[in-house]
């Protein structure tokens, strides 16, 4: 088959650094070209169009492409677990808690984020919490420094960002990694259900033989000592794995979709 274009998602392409370095993994496997999407809608539509043949993509992504006749061919492995889930945090000294949020001001990062939006909001629903019911307000900020901002200054009540499962073999809270020294400022309320991580994922657009030659293309590169660590670095991952047909398929349940849709 002719060349293929990499996208990255909008919150993952921002550094030249990443994407030049994704360019030195791939163009030897045919990539002619690495960019960034517009917004997380951009990348729906040129995935679903075939503008795109392959994308790193988040995995409500994923799910929706494998839905709708594409196909998962990689998953990433960060801190030696396959999955994350999303954590609610808040002010030390802000008295919220779980059943005090009626009136509150919650601080999302994006509608489509699962850390940062529909992990903590079914994590809600599933405790009888309607946000848009219960919060007085609901804002959306773009980007998770953005929101632990926000609740440190006191603009927001709570907010919520990506976790590392019980078991993984690195412990991480992305809002204390960017809060830094501040940290120690905030709480954790809960968290929720485990996500599985980003994965790379093929245009339903393409032809079976298509996507065969460019999963076969993938997982060579996958088994080169050079290129493989090159591109896992690139995307900010531990390593990636074959992803199993059907992995991402219980994310649509998570967010209350249908998987047959």
């Amino acid at each position: 088959m002719p060349g293929f274009t990499f996208l990255l998602p909008p919150t993952r392409g921002d550094q030249p650094e990443r994407r030049a370095e994704a360019w030195d993994a791939l163009r030897s496997r045919g990539c002619i070209g690495v960019r960034r999407a517009a917004s997380y809608e951009a990348m729906v539509t040129e995935l679903g169009s075939g503008g795109v043949q392959v994308a790193w993509a988040p995995p409500l992504l994923c799910a929706r492409t494998e839905r709708d006749g594409g196909r998962v061919i990689l998953q990433c492995v960060r801190g030696g677990s396959r999955s994350y889930r999303s954590a609610l945090f808040t002010r030390v000294d802000g008295g919220v808690t779980l059943d005090t949020l009626s009136g509150r001001t919650v601080a999302w990062t994006d509608r489509e984020s699962m850390a940062g939006h529909l992990l903590p909001r079914a994590f809600l629903q599933s405790r009888g919490v309607s946000p848009p019911v219960t919060f007085a307000r609901q804002l959306f900020l773009g980007s998770l420094q953005a929101c632990v901002r926000a609740v440190l200054e006191g603009q927001a009540d709570l907010s919520s960002g990506y976790a590392s499962v019980r078991a993984a073999r690195r412990t991480r809270h992305g809002h204390e990694d960017v809060a830094g020294p501040r940290a120690h400022e905030l709480l954790v309320l809960g968290y929720t259900e485990e996500c599985p991580h980003d994965g790379v994922v093929l245009s339903p657009a393409l032809a079976p033989a298509e996507a065969d030659a460019l999963e076969t293309r993938f997982g060579e590169l996958m088994q080169d000592p050079t290129a493989g660590p090159l591109l896992s670095r690139a995307l900010e991952v531990d390593h990636l794995m074959p992803a199993a047909p059907g992995a991402f398929r219980r994310v649509l349940a998570l967010v209350g979709e249908d998987p047959a849709a």
